[in-house]
């Protein structure tokens, strides 16, 4: 059973945090704690001094070290304790209160400005996580206050480019510091050339480098920005939108297919690392789904296409989905959220690894 009152010191610098730590330690105690925490470069004049304090004037009071505060930290909450996170800035109260995290997980989304990332983050709330939003999107902080607003839960978004990997790791350290409980990662970002293939050759080796870096060197990014901090966690998931495109060598867009082939490589490679750590990653695939990549594909057939040949949007998608799709129906950007919140659950705690198809039955697996 943990003590009636725990202090934990996060972040603790023994070079230059030594008095600051020692007076929170005693403040803890004259106010009643019995059990404090230090957390950060292991010091132990500073446990010595508490030590001393308490023997010198009596009292229930003991101080430990933990390496590893975040793991500390969520076995105290599944204990049953309840973890409330102050700031020793001196900010007034009203103001930080909105700040302090919740107990509920937290899930980062990707690229869930708009599209199916935004179901995604939509889903996760729904699921009672709070949401922060990443996108490159000037319009994320707008349709995070949307989402909060629809759903009641806290929704962050922070303008963010999965591609600047400084920029990611900064953000990452920053979340991490105003919280603990990070506990799902997931990659939405995708963009297509905007150019038609058959045959490849009608795109350059320039149009490569841009479609590369979204939709798999910013999925590399994002990984290792959070990889360290969920590590803490006996449990948590990265979760990355791939394609069908990249099962089956399309040759609509060859740079979107080889980096959505690529992806999943990556997820396999993710999986296999963290899985020691009680960690999983897995990819949802989508099959068509109306979105703007979905369009600009479109767009990219009908420039090109014979002006007797040429298709509106919405005849030309409906003709190519009974082809391809053995139901034959549009895929959703719900039914996309819902499986990669499903992946992220504890109903799916023995899959990762796995590149699951929601596409209608496009691609059969035998």
């Amino acid at each position: 059973m943990h003590p009636e009152a725990t202090v934990v010191r996060l972040g603790h610098r023994q070079q230059r945090d030594k008095r600051i730590t020692s007076h929170l330690g005693l403040t803890a105690r004259a106010l009643g704690a019995q059990h404090f925490v230090l957390c950060g470069d292991e010091d132990q004049s500073v446990l010595d001094t508490l030590g001393d304090v308490t023997e010198n004037f009596g009292g229930n009071f003991n101080s430990e070290h933990q390496p590893k505060p975040m793991k500390w930290l969520k076995r105290f909450a599944n204990d049953g304790g309840q973890i409330i996170h102050l700031t020793m800035y001196g900010q007034p109260y009203d103001v930080v209160v909105p700040e302090i995290p919740r107990d509920s997980p937290i899930a980062i989304v990707v690229g869930g400005a708009k599209g199916i990332g935004y179901c995604i983050a939509e889903q996760f709330a729904k699921e009672g996580c709070n949401v922060v939003i990443w996108d490159i999107d000037p319009n994320v902080e707008e349709s995070a206050k949307t989402l909060a607003e629809s759903t009641g839960v806290e929704t962050r978004g922070i303008i963010a480019d999965a591609t600047n990997y400084p920029q990611c790791e900064q953000l990452a350290k920053e979340h991490v510091s105003e919280s603990f409980n990070v506990q799902h990662v997931v990659y939405a970002a995708g963009a297509g050339s905007g150019k038609f293939g058959f045959p490849f050759w009608n795109l350059e080796p320039s149009d490569w480098p841009r479609i590369i870096d979204i939709n798999l060197t910013g999925a590399v990014n994002i990984t290792h920005a959070w990889v360290h901090n969920l590590k803490e966690h006996d449990s948590g998931s990265f979760g990355y939108i791939t394609s069908v495109a990249g099962q089956i060598g399309s040759q609509t867009d060859p740079p979107y297919s080889a980096a959505k082939a690529a992806l999943i490589n990556w997820m396999q490679v993710v999986a296999k690392d963290v899985a020691a750590y009680g960690l999983r990653a897995n990819c949802v695939s989508p099959g068509m789904v109306k979105t703007t990549i979905n369009q600009s594909v479109w767009q990219s057939w009908y420039d090109q296409a014979a002006d007797d040949e040429r298709l509106d949007y919405d005849t030309w998608a409906e003709s190519k989905i009974r082809n391809l799709s053995a139901l034959g129906q549009w895929q959703t950007g719900d039914d996309i959220a819902n499986a990669i919140v499903f992946l992220a659950s504890n109903r799916a705690r023995n899959m990762t690894g796995q590149t699951i198809n929601v596409d209608g039955g496009w691609v059969l697996h035998s």
